[in-house]
Formats: structure tokens, C-alpha cells, sequence
């Protein structure tokens, strides 16, 4: 994973959808307003294999059937602390990404 770049983890399953469709919509709005592209991907296909993680527990013990693991990006040689002056337009580069799965939610809340 190279520096500045953040990622969108999907759930194995979710709904009707392809399993990325949701996430790689996430991503075109962050790119969309100008934001860095979002490796999307499944935690196994874009980080390691692993089980047993947050995602799979609120999946499976908390019954959420969205379940996204998201890191924004990281601060470098510095690991995941950003610095201060990275930290609001990194956020603000973010927000697009919110709507679009406040909108999957409230569409699916509603039929």
C-alpha cells in the first residue's frame, strides 16, 4: 500500500449487490470531488488473509448486515497519524463517500 492511499473493505456478502459495487460507488464520489482513489477490495484480496476481525463479528454477532472495514489514509513513514494539517482535508476528501452509503441506507430502509 503506498503512501496517502486508503482503503474501502467490503463485506462478503451484501444484499443484492455485487460484493464491491457499493464500495467502488463510495470511491468514484471521493474521486469524483477531487479526493485520492481508495484501494477497494476485500480485507483478504487488498491486506491479508484474516478472520475473526470487528467486521466479522458485527456481521455475525451483531447481525449488521453492512459491514465496511475503511481506513483513511495514513501519515507516510509515520504509520496512521496524519499530520494536523492533513487531518481536514482528509476528512473533507472523505464525505462524499458518507452520502453515498447514507443514500444506499435510506434506500433500502425505505422499500
Amino acid at each position: 500500500m503506498g503512501i496517502n492511499s486508503g482503503l474501502l473493505n467490503y463485506p462478503a456478502k451484501t444484499l443484492q449487490l455485487s460484493k464491491d459495487s457499493l464500495a467502488r460507488a463510495a470511491n468514484d464520489a471521493i474521486v469524483s470531488e477531487g479526493g485520492k482513489s481508495y484501494k477497494v477490495g476485500s480485507v483478504s484480496n487488498i491486506l491479508y488473509r484474516a478472520s475473526g476481525g470487528s467486521d466479522d463479528w458485527m456481521k455475525s454477532v451483531g447481525g449488521i448486515a453492512l459491514c465496511y472495514t475503511i481506513e483513511l489514509p495514513g501519515g507516510g513513514q509515520k504509520g496512521f497519524d496524519l499530520p494536523a494539517a492533513e487531518i481536514l482535508p482528509t476528512v473533507s476528501q472523505f464525505f462524499p463517500c458518507m452520502r453515498v452509503f447514507e443514500e444506499h441506507v435510506r434506500n433500502i430502509s425505505t422499500t
